[in-house]
């Protein structure tokens, strides 16, 4: 392909891709040719197309900006437009937001709020009324009581400290009894502590000391029997290693022969190959086809059989 017919093929492709129509285009080139020096025509076609297209974009924008409303401005990314700041779209318009006093645009600029110590009421704003003993809220539109107060209706009424109490930042009755003493009614009470008891952590209780237990308002001692200890409570016993309760005592388990204590220390249990029977421990009969289980105190039968009665019989295909 020769210099000519490249050069038109490329006009023609830029033209199309900047919506020129090639045919003008081409027009131009064959106005332009002169003798030997026709191509620099062509190269300065190439550099006017771009420019042509950029001037026709420049006009579509100019015309997009000149069908806005009002107090409106062109988004970057999509091309649509909104309002400015301080105006709101009304159908295709662009209207003023109308302030009331006491109160000023938010953030996004397409609503108000009251300033700090007004409340919106309707469309107006409203000054707060703090009544005495109490304060502006953080965002300034409402009241809370101050420290030592509490709200009541509308207002904020002291909060009246019993002897042995402090006032506490929360609901309610806004006090609290002091350590050792416990409310009844309006008031605290001392807390009576029997002998052998101790205030727990918060200081509202009382609980037994170890080897102690609490029986109604006092502490009884617990009676450790022989060969038993206090477990981990204190207020309770366990029996030593190769003792079991009954009634009241620790009596000896009484491990059989072929057996041996079991790990709970409290019971026993058959020794590998025997099994219990009552009392004591009688040697596991294997039968054919069998062999010990996990436990080692009873059988299973091998794979391809099943248990009947004390055999193994071959399971059915």
């Amino acid at each position: 392909m020769d210099t000519s017919k490249t050069l038109r093929k490329k006009l023609a492709a830029d033209a199309s891709a900047h919506r020129i129509p090639a045919a003008a285009v081409l027009r131009s080139l064959a106005v332009l040719q002169s003798g030997a020096q026709w191509w620099l025509s062509a190269l300065l076609l190439l550099v006017f197309v771009p420019s042509v297209a950029t001037a026709q974009g420049d006009a579509a924008a100019a015309a997009k900006q000149n069908s806005l409303p009002s107090n409106a401005h062109v988004k970057p990314f999509d091309g649509s437009w909104d309002c400015d700041h301080g105006y709101r779209k009304v159908d295709e318009a662009c209207v003023v937001i109308s302030v009331p006093a006491k109160a000023h645009l938010n953030f996004s600029g397409r609503s108000w709020e009251c300033g700090r110590g007004y409340k919106q009421y309707n469309e107006t704003c409203l000054a707060v009324e703090v009544p005495t003993g109490g304060y502006l809220n953080g965002q300034g539109h409402d009241w809370r009581c101050s420290r030592g107060f509490s709200e009541v209706d509308d207002s904020c009424v002291a909060v009246e400290v019993p002897a042995n109490a402090y006032l506490v930042d929360s609901f309610g009755r806004g006090w609290e009894c002091n350590r050792g003493y416990q409310p009844v009614g309006e008031s605290c009470v001392a807390i009576v502590l029997p002998p052998h008891a101790f205030l727990v952590t918060r200081g509202r209780d009382w609980k037994c000391e170890r080897g102690y237990k609490k029986d109604d308002e006092s502490c009884v001692a617990v009676q450790v029997p022989a060969h038993g200890y206090l477990d981990a409570s204190g207020e309770s016993w366990k029996c030593d290693r190769g003792f079991q309760e009954s009634d009241a005592t620790c009596v000896s388990v009484a491990v059989p022969e072929k057996g041996h204590l079991a790990s709970s220390g409290r019971d026993w249990e058959c020794d590998w190959s025997y099994r219990k029977d009552q009392d004591r421990c009688v040697a596991l009969e294997i039968p054919a086809n069998a062999h010990h289980d996990y436990s080692g105190n009873d059988w299973k039968c091998n794979a391809g059989y099943q248990r009947q009665g004390e055999t193994c019989v071959p399971r059915d295909s």
